[in-house]
């Protein structure tokens, strides 16, 4: 008997695992806010690393040498339901900052271009995140689309050592999205700009970020294979009274 319910459980464990749960329902779940604190606006503080052309681009403004490669400096993300994000980076008396307000994005100070593709592409996939809203996923869904993503289409992968659904075609070079299995909050999401210049956005660990499935504790920006931004939350604050100017629409 105790073989036979062994055997059952494994069985049942294994159909769990390879489930693949239909595309349209993994975005309305990643789009659902209903698991959220309930806190709509989050300020997270920490550091962020520039690397490579985003180095170069920022150089002048942190008082780095030009031929810089890697910086360090400090680091403020705010998002504020629905769709309106920011990302500021503060270092040598200088700043430079991204703002996306519904789907559009601008630059304070220098453009740097990994700052405002990270930032334009995590507030899309989490900023308009709201609990019973069909509108959510329609939002996420368009956005997608308009990247090549095609988000009908869904199977298993692994991303950061944990299961995750892909949407999209799983061949190399081809824009998709990455959803974590248990968690179903966005993992990565790879695709190509206009210029087809590739862009690989991995949001990672979102357990110990503070801000629940608002935030991941690290945002990466990648173009190419070069990484070019980092950014480490380090703390998180719930209900942040960010005024409405930090997120003024280009």
């Amino acid at each position: 008997m105790r073989k036979l319910t062994a055997l059952a459980t494994a069985l049942l464990a294994t159909a769990a695992l390879g489930y693949v749960m239909p595309a349209w329902h993994v975005l309305r779940r990643m789009a659902d806010g209903k698991e959220d604190s309930g806190a709509g606006s989050w300020r997270m503080a920490g550091t962020a690393s520039l690397y490579g052309t985003a180095a170069a681009q920022a150089a002048a403004t942190f008082l780095q040498p030009p031929d810089a490669r890697e910086l360090q400096v400090e680091a403020e993300a705010w998002v504020k339901q629905p769709g309106r994000c920011r990302l500021e980076l503060r270092g040598g008396g200088g700043k430079a900052a991204a703002v996306s307000n519904a789907g559009k994005v601008r630059a304070e100070g220098p453009a740097v271009e990994a700052l405002q593709v990270g930032l334009q592409q995590a507030c899309a996939l989490l900023g308009s995140r709201s609990p019973g809203a069909p509108e959510a996923r329609a939002t996420v869904e368009r956005h997608l689309a308009s990247l090549g993503v095609e988000p009908k289409k869904s199977q298993l992968s692994r991303f950061a050592g944990q299961v995750t659904y892909l949407l999209g075609e799983g061949a190399e070079g081809k824009p998709h999205l990455l959803v974590y299995k248990e968690a179903l909050t966005p993992a990565r999401l790879r695709f190509s700009d206009a210029q087809g210049q590739a862009w690989d956005v991995r949001l990672l660990d979102y357990a110990t970020a503070g801000s629940g499935k608002a935030f991941p504790r690290v945002l990466e920006v990648w173009r190419g294979t070069e990484l070019q931004l980092r950014f480490t939350a380090l703390s998180a604050e719930p209900r942040s009274a960010a005024p409405d100017a930090l997120f003024q629409a280009p």
